[in-house]
């Protein structure tokens, strides 16, 4: 190395002389007893000889010197570059050692995986025109799968699942009991809503959420012939959202909870039937359909019953008891003059679809969601090597090729198809950390550091 980088001085001071002129005058350089030069330092003084006062003279463009400081930040457990530096100084002394460090360290693949940082993940979209069309309510909605829960049977208990839908524009849920994980249950489930509410166009569900037992449930449904030919004959179409990406159905995501916590006040540990059961889902949907959505008056406020029902009942029966009498008077007045209430009803209903859109969809027009934290330099592109953010330690993070990176409406990038070890998924952009090095560059770097390693 010294002859191929200093061969000039290698010839002065073998012939005996100093070298007083060049860059490298202030060094001290002199021969050891094996013929190697070395740098004369000023602390011939110090007490307790800690630290080496003649390191070696070195380059740190030569492949040697980097293959030295790559060994010293490996087992130095990859630390930082300041202390790479200080180890690597502590022996060898020369001119490019901080360029070279810097190099190495920015090659290293664990200090790769170690520092990066996720795309930087869009703003908010705009909201989807499904969202935010005056339909009828659960043509656009999502599905989710609460249980298992415990129902008495015989002596014994059984357990079962509640389906929830929530319609993904007026926020009100639609609860029934399914018998079984399976898709034959989840189409009666599914009959039973679109004769109570009528049929969805759209059903939207999770794929890989907190909740990964009903995730699967949901994919083996989609994935049954029987369920796709019935969904393609009612004219049904079905999304899924990314994996661990909970956020793109935080509407239903939510009511699950919401749906677990009634439960919990309602029932706590005791054993029901499931007809008891039944009587509390009505119960709870009753609730969570009548929590107010927005304020519309001084004392009147919308709630996703006012859209489903057409009425405005804000008030307590206990404080309007009305005559029984009266009551009836009513009711076979009404009976006479179906088409005219039929018609007033119908007025209800779109003046409360008018008040849902100019006073909800006003209230929900700027989000809340602050912006996430990433690496604003890059965006993903197609084969781009990144790892796949787990709750596992980060070096045991999934390694992954971006194979396509989908683009939304906005033009913005919110979910990627990438490629595995164990075959192709969809995430979202937030849980992408880019490695910053091509894939064909990656195989380069394992193979440099493979020989390296044999030849150490």
């Amino acid at each position: 190395m010294q002859a191929d980088m200093f061969g000039e001085v290698l010839h002065q001071l073998r012939r005996g002389n100093q070298i007083k002129k060049g860059p490298y005058r202030k060094l001290n350089l002199f021969l050891d007893t094996q013929g190697i030069i070395r740098c004369m330092g000023r602390l011939q003084n110090l007490l307790e000889p800690t630290i080496k006062n003649d390191p070696i003279f070195v380059h740190g463009k030569h492949p040697f010197t980097e293959s030295f400081i790559r060994y010293k930040h490996q087992h130095s457990n990859c630390a930082s570059k300041q202390y790479t530096l200080h180890k690597v100084r502590q022996e060898v002394h020369g001119p490019s050692l901080t360029v070279m460090v810097n190099r190495v360290i920015r090659e290293c693949n664990a200090c790769r995986v170690l520092r990066a940082r996720p795309y930087t993940y869009p703003p908010a979209p705009p909201l989807p025109s499904a969202r935010l069309a005056a339909k009828r309510p659960f043509a656009v909605c999502g599905v989710d799968y609460s249980g298992p829960h415990k129902v008495k049977h015989g002596r014994g208990t059984r357990k079962v699942w509640i389906a929830l839908f929530t319609c993904m524009v007026s926020r009100a849920v639609h609860l029934e009991i399914a018998p079984d994980p399976s898709g034959e249950a989840f189409l009666k489930v599914l009959q039973n809503l679109s004769w109570k509410m009528g049929t969805p166009k759209v059903l939207l569900s999770d794929n890989g959420t907190n909740f990964v037992w009903t995730s699967r449930i949901l994919k083996e449904f989609h994935s049954e012939k029987r369920v796709r030919d019935e969904l393609a004959i009612k004219g049904i179409e079905w999304k899924f959202t990314p994996p661990y990406a909970p956020w793109f159905g935080a509407v239903f995501e939510r009511m699950v909870g919401i749906l677990k916590k009634e439960l919990a006040k309602l029932i706590g540990h005791s054993a029901i039937s499931q007809f008891e059961l039944t009587a509390h889902l009505a119960e709870i949907q009753g609730v969570i359909n009548s929590r107010p959505l927005v304020k519309i008056g001084t004392e009147e406020v919308l709630t996703p019953n006012n859209i489903l029902t057409g009425r405005n009942d804000n008030h307590s029966d206990i404080l309007n008891v009305l005559d029984p009498n009266q009551i009836l008077e009513e009711a076979l007045t009404a009976r006479n003059e179906l088409p005219k209430l039929f018609t007033e009803t119908a007025k209800r209903c779109t003046m409360f679809w008018q008040k849902f859109q100019q006073q909800y969809l006003e209230h929900i027009k700027f989000s809340n969601i602050p912006a996430a934290q990433g690496n604003s330099a890059l965006t993903p592109k197609t084969g781009d090597l990144v790892i796949i953010h787990s709750h596992d330690p980060r070096l045991q993070w999934r390694k992954a090729i971006v194979i396509d990176p989908i683009i939304s409406e906005d033009g913005q990038c919110r979910k990627c198809l990438v490629k595995t070890s164990t075959g192709q998924t969809i995430r979202a952009t937030k849980h992408l950390y880019p490695l910053e090095i091509e894939v064909e560059d990656a195989i380069d770097l394992l193979q440099k550091g493979k020989k390296i390693s044999r030849v150490q």
